[in-house]
């Protein structure tokens, strides 16, 4: 038989701790000496890059995981004979972390002289490293060096009531 009640703890957005009972001791058919451990990590609903473990006890830790992945993990447990079957696929996520990089193709669209426009392209999947809750723009005013923030929830913003013939300096991230 396989091992029994798979759990996750103090899971982080790179690591968590997995851990399982023996299968039950009728079905051993043997002394278990150790547990192979397979994690496969979830690509756009398709299997990605696998990793194979072996441990002699019933908790793993696994580290340099990606932020916001979901893993799907089997274990089977040996014997000095041979390994058992697998059991059935338990998945974690983990945790959200902020973006890896900024928004690209920033640019400012000049509406009127106290108006813009402001576009970007959203961030690639792999780089969110969560769900993205909002943009911040943090904006100086370089002629007085007057500083604000800006928000929006797209990848696009109009900005009205601004101090005409000015020029704004703008930095832009990704929130989750």
């Amino acid at each position: 038989a396989s091992p029994v009640s798979i759990s996750s703890s103090d899971v982080t957005s790179t690591s968590a701790v997995i851990s399982w009972d023996p299968p039950p001791d009728e079905y051993q058919n043997g002394l278990i000496i150790s547990y192979t451990i397979i994690v496969t990590e979830e690509e756009m609903g398709e299997s990605g890059t696998t990793n194979t473990y072996t441990t002699s006890e019933t908790t793993f830790s696994l580290i340099n995981l990606e932020s916001y992945r979901t893993y799907e993990i089997i274990i089977s447990a040996s014997t000095t004979i041979g390994s058992g079957p697998y059991s059935d696929i338990f998945t974690v996520t983990t945790a959200e972390s902020p973006p890896s990089v900024a928004p690209s193709n920033f640019k400012a669209s000049i509406v009127t002289s106290t108006s813009v426009t402001l576009t970007w392209d959203p961030l690639p999947i792999d780089d969110q490293n969560g769900v993205i809750l909002y943009y911040a723009i943090d904006v100086t005013v370089q002629e007085t060096e007057e500083q604000f923030q800006l928000t929006s929830m797209t990848t696009s913003l109009e900005v009205t009531g601004l101090p005409p013939f000015r020029t704004f300096v703008c930095v832009i991230a990704a929130a989750t």
